[in-house]
């Protein structure tokens, strides 16, 4: 009898084995997620240059910047960002289509300049290991060289004080534990000036995109005194005398999503000037203590 040549089932059982190994090695090597974030990184560093690119162009042909105000780590999709991409869009500087291209990108790029248009950054936090590690990696979202830990830094681009330009006034809490410190206007009684992202009256409650990668998209600004004048304040080292310590805390306006993220969701800043209030009201405030009339968003008027 002539027998027939093949594989047994044994045989093709470790065929197949040694391919799922190889297979699993060559994906381990290749990494397609840290690939995917990788090309994320690219597409947001070239939006944050082509929107730095267009302004620098727009201050320097138009003699003036495309804001009117000092502008302190604001989403390029908030209403100041937009604001400056119109003016850049109309004066040529910029493609018409250039907001529907970048899309959900400018939530995620963070602008500080100046009112003179001396000083601006566009920065991201970046999520591929290799963007997160390289020798960019080393600014706070308002263009501020800082230490922080790995995958915690921003990258930037820009000019002005420091390497990549941005406010040299203060620096921001975003989730590292520093603080913004930040100069109030008159207590006027109006709602005129306001600053979403840095509210001066505790008791505001609106939306940011600062965490919204995490889901957490709604704040609340909590109070909690001026430490150096309240001997009960949780962190009596926060703020220089006179100066009132707020903490935005942030949640989710979908379900839970940001529960995992609510300790490093938070920014804490000073507020000086008349809005303080800390010689009359050192302790941390109650609505009670405040006159209401803004509610979108909801935040007092002033103080009583």
């Amino acid at each position: 009898m002539r027998l027939k040549k093949g594989f047994t089932i044994l045989e093709l059982l470790i065929v197949i084995a040694i391919l799922a190994v190889l297979v699993i090695m060559l994906l381990a090597a290749l990494d397609p997620f840290e690939q995917l974030k990788k090309g994320t990184d690219t597409a947001m560093l070239n939006t944050a240059n082509e929107a730095y690119g267009a302004m620098i162009r727009y201050v320097g042909s138009a003699g003036r910047a495309p804001w009117s105000i000092e502008i302190l780590g604001a989403v390029l999709s908030s209403g100041q960002g937009l604001d400056a991409i119109e003016k850049a869009v109309s004066s040529g500087e910029l493609k018409r289509d250039f907001v529907t291209l970048a899309g959900t990108r400018l939530m995620g790029l963070f602008m500080t300049a100046a009112s003179d248009g001396t000083k601006l950054a566009v920065c991201f936090l970046p999520v591929s290991k290799s963007f997160r590690t390289s020798p960019g990696a080393v600014y706070d979202r308002f263009g501020n060289r800082q230490t922080c830990p790995p995958g915690s830094c921003y990258i930037c681009v820009g000019k002005g004080t420091g390497v990549t330009g941005g406010s040299s006034s203060g620096t921001s809490g975003g989730g590292t534990g520093g603080y913004h410190t930040l100069v109030s206007g008159p207590d006027d009684g109006s709602c005129e000036g306001f600053n979403p992202e840095y509210p001066a009256y505790p008791m505001t409650c609106n939306v940011s995109n600062q965490f919204a990668r995490w889901g957490c998209t709604n704040y609340c600004v909590i109070d909690m005194g001026c430490p150096h004048e309240w001997q009960y304040s949780p962190d009596p080292n926060a703020c220089p005398p006179g100066q009132r310590l707020l903490i935005k805390s942030y949640t989710s306006g979908r379900a839970d999503e940001c529960l995992d993220h609510q300790l490093e969701a938070i920014e804490k800043y000073c507020v000086s000037g008349p809005t303080a209030h800390c010689a009359e009201l050192p302790y941390p405030a109650s609505d009670m203590d405040y006159e209401w009339g803004c509610t979108s968003p909801r935040r007092p008027k002033k103080w009583k």
